[in-house]
C-alpha cells in the first residue's frame, strides 16, 4: 500500500490483541519498482535494542525492523513465547509485507539476549518453516518450548549463536542448551551441522562483544557479523 520512507515508527496490534509498536527505516528507493528483504530485530529484556535500533542501516538489500516487546516490561518470550509469537508474525505479515516490496524469499531475523531466548524458544520452531533463511542470536537462546512445525526446514535455516567467553553464568548454560537442542534436531532431519554454528570468544560479560559495553558490542557484532547468516 506504500509504506512510510527513512525512519519511521509505527503502532501495531495483533489478532490476539497484543498492542505495540515498530521502527523502520525504508531506504528513498523502496517502492514498486525494487524489493527489498526483510531484517526483523528483537530487543533484549528492558528494550534497549528498541532504543538503539543497531540494525536501522539497511545492508544487503534488507531493510531493518527493530520490534517492542508488547508488554510493559519489555520482555519477549519465556511463557509468553506464544502469543509473542502470533504478534510478531502477523507483523511481518499483516503490516510490514503489505505495506512495502517485500522480497519473501529474504525475511532474517536477529535477537539479543531474552529476544534470542524468544526467537530460539518460540518463534523460530513455530515460524521458521515458512522463511526458510537465517537467524542471528547473540548472547542468549533457549532450547525450543515448542515442538518444531515442520522440522525439516532446520537443514537449510542458518542459524549462529555468538556468545562472549564471559557471559553471565545464568545465561550460558541456556545458550549451549539451546546449541544442543538445534544440532539434535537437525541431525534428525540428516541436516549438515554447518547450518547451525556458534561462537564463544572474548572475555566481555553480557553482550559486551567489544568489551567496552552491552550497547556498543551488539552493534560491533551487527556490524561485523550478521551477514554470516545470509543466503548468498
Amino acid at each position: 500500500s506504500g509504506g512510510d520512507l527513512g525512519l519511521v515508527e509505527q503502532a501495531f496490534t495483533a489478532s490476539n490483541k497484543l498492542t505495540s509498536s515498530y521502527k523502520i527505516n525504508a531506504p528513498a528507493d523502496s517502492g514498486p519498482a525494487k524489493a527489498y528483504g526483510l531484517h526483523i530485530h528483537v530487543h533484549g529484556d528492558g528494550g534497549g535494542g528498541y532504543v538503539d535500533f543497531p540494525n536501522k542501516e539497511t545492508r544487503d538489500g534488507l531493510i531493518g525492523v527493530t520490534v517492542k516487546a508488547p508488554n510493559k516490561s519489555l520482555t519477549w518470550g519465556r511463557a509468553a513465547g506464544g502469543p509473542h509469537g502470533v504478534f510478531l508474525q502477523e507483523l511481518i505479515q499483516n503490516e510490514l509485507i503489505k505495506k512495502y516490496n517485500i522480497d519473501l524469499t529474504r525475511i532474517y531475523f536477529s535477537g539479543v539476549s531474552g529476544g534470542s531466548y524468544f526467537l530460539s524458544g518460540n518463534f523460530i520452531p513455530s515460524y521458521g518453516h515458512l522463511y526458510g533463511t537465517g537467524a542471528f542470536l547473540m548472547c542468549g537462546g533457549e532450547a525450543p518450548r515448542v515442538a518444531f512445525e515442520q522440522p525439516a526446514f532446520l537443514k537449510t535455516f542458518r542459524i549462529h549463536w555468538q556468545e562472549t567467553a564471559g557471559e553471565r553464568i545464568d545465561i550460558a548454560p541456556s545458550v549451549k542448551k539451546s546449541i544442543a537442542a538445534y544440532k539434535t534436531a537437525l541431525a534428525g532431519q540428516g541436516g549438515a551441522a554447518a547450518v547451525e554454528t556458534s561462537e564463544f570468544v572474548g572475555p566481555g560479560g553480557h553482550c559486551e562483544f567489544d568489551d567496552v559495553s552491552y550497547t556498543t558490542g551488539i552493534q560491533f557484532m551487527m556490524d561485523k557479523s550478521f551477514g554470516m547468516i545470509l543466503k548468498k
